[in-house]
C-alpha cells in the first residue's frame, strides 16, 4: 500500500508532439512596400498564421493574421512578445505596455474585433489559444507559477492551476477532450494534463511521487471505497494515522530521554 501511495502508476495519455506550439523567428514579408520582420506561429490546422513585429521595435508593431500568403486582418499592438492563433482565426498576444517597465497586457482578437485588452501582473512564460478559439491559456513564471485560462470573448478568468516551485510550460491541447498538457521544461515530456475545468486528468509518475501524502491517501481511498463512503473512510484513516503518529512521537521522546539519562549515569 505504501508503495502505491508513493508511486501511483500513470495511465497512458494521447500526446502528439506536433501539437506543441512553435514560434518561428525571422519571418519576413512585404506589405505595400514595407518589409516586416516578425515572429510567426501557425494554427493547429495550418490554415492561419499570426505574425507580429519584433518586441525590440521602438514603435507600435502590428499583429497580422494571414490566410495562406494573404493578409486577412491586421491591428496595431505595443511591443508584442508572444502570440497564438486558433483554428477559427482567433488570435491572442502578450504585449508590453511600456518599454521601460515589465508590465504586460493580453490582447485577444476574435471575429475581427478586439474582445480582450487587459493588463497582467505576472511575468509570462507561454500563451496558447485552444484550437476552438474559446479559451486562451497563459503560463507564468515564479514567484507566480501558475496557468490561467481566460474566456476569449469576455476576458473573464475560467480557472487557475498552480505548479509550485516550477515554471509551467504549455505543451498544447491534446486529444478529443482538449486536455491542456503542461511540462516542466519547453518541449519536454508531459508532466500533468488538465481538463477543461482545470482539474488534473492525468499525471506522470514524477507528478504522483511529488504530491502531498494526504492527497495521495485521499485519492487511494476514494478509488477503493463505495460511493458515498470515501469521506468517512478518509477522515477515520487520517485520524488513526495522526493518533498513531502522536503515540510514536511520545515513545520516541521517552526513548531519547532515557538514553540521555543513561549517558549521564555512565559519566
Amino acid at each position: 500500500m505504501i508503495y502505491l501511495l508513493r508511486n501511483q502508476p500513470s495511465d497512458s495519455i494521447e500526446f502528439n508532439v506536433s501539437n506543441i506550439p512553435e514560434t518561428r523567428e525571422g519571418y519576413r514579408f512585404e506589405v505595400e512596400g514595407d518589409l516586416y520582420n516578425c515572429h510567426a506561429v501557425n494554427s493547429r490546422n495550418s490554415e492561419w498564421t499570426l505574425a507580429y513585429g519584433l518586441h525590440s521595435s521602438d514603435e507600435n508593431s502590428t499583429l497580422f493574421r494571414l490566410r495562406g500568403e494573404s493578409i486577412d486582418y491586421s491591428t496595431t499592438a505595443t511591443r508584442p512578445i508572444a502570440g497564438s492563433i486558433a483554428n477559427d482565426g482567433t488570435m491572442a498576444a502578450i504585449v508590453h505596455d511600456d518599454s521601460n517597465t515589465r508590465a504586460v497586457g493580453l490582447t485577444v482578437v476574435k471575429d475581427d474585433e478586439v474582445t480582450v485588452d487587459m493588463q497582467l501582473e505576472s511575468v509570462i512564460a507561454d500563451i496558447l489559444v485552444r484550437p476552438d478559439g474559446e479559451v486562451v491559456a497563459i503560463a507564468t513564471r515564479p514567484p507566480d507559477e501558475c496557468v490561467y485560462t481566460f474566456d476569449t470573448l469576455s476576458g473573464k478568468q475560467r480557472w487557475k492551476y498552480t505548479l509550485p516551485r516550477e515554471t509551467p510550460h504549455v505543451l498544447g491541447y491534446h486529444g478529443s477532450d482538449n486536455l491542456l498538457i503542461l511540462g516542466r521544461k519547453p518541449r519536454e515530456e508531459p508532466y500533468v494534463a488538465l481538463d477543461t475545468h482545470g482539474e488534473v486528468a492525468w499525471g506522470c509518475d514524477r507528478y504522483h511521487s511529488q504530491r502531498p501524502f494526504r492527497k495521495r491517501v485521499r485519492e487511494w481511498l476514494s478509488q477503493r471505497s463505495p460511493i458515498g463512503d470515501s469521506r468517512n473512510i478518509w477522515e477515520d484513516t487520517i485520524h488513526r494515522i495522526h493518533k498513531k503518529s502522536w503515540y510514536c512521537q511520545q515513545i520516541t521522546a521517552c526513548i531519547r530521554a532515557w538514553a540521555a539519562v543513561s549517558r549521564l549515569h555512565r559519566v
